[in-house]
């Protein structure tokens, strides 16, 4: 849903970017003429409270809860990683293993899978 919002709030956000070089100046080009320019210019700024207020939309909508989300997920998987370094802790399952998996294959992979598969892949 949150990938529909952006690509829509993204093609939303180039058209009111590009529409007024493309309203008032390219259909008279090679001619230039400094009323295009200043009209261009004109409608530049009073666009201009429209983007912003697209990505102020975008920031609230789609990217604050992304970022507490994956700051959510991180700091899970740090203090898994602060355990692992300070504390020394063994895999649960096999303590007398011969073989010990790293701190990382153990506990922080599935939790870097899951961020990559759920936010990173769909970027």
């Amino acid at each position: 849903h949150n990938l529909n919002v952006a690509g829509v709030m993204s093609s939303l956000a180039s058209f009111v970017r590009n529409a007024p070089e493309n309203t008032f100046v390219n259909p008279y080009r090679p001619a230039q003429s400094s009323q295009h320019e200043e009209a261009s210019h004109s409608c530049r700024m009073a666009l201009l409270p429209a983007l912003q207020e697209i990505d102020s939309l975008v920031k609230s909508s789609i990217l604050d809860p992304l970022c507490r989300s994956l700051n959510r997920q991180v700091a899970t998987a740090l203090a898994k990683m602060h355990r692992g370094t300070y504390l020394q802790e063994t895999p649960a399952d096999d303590p007398m293993s011969q073989q010990p998996s790293s701190f990382v294959q153990i506990y922080l992979t599935d939790q870097y899978d899951t961020i990559a598969g759920t936010y990173l892949s769909q970027l």
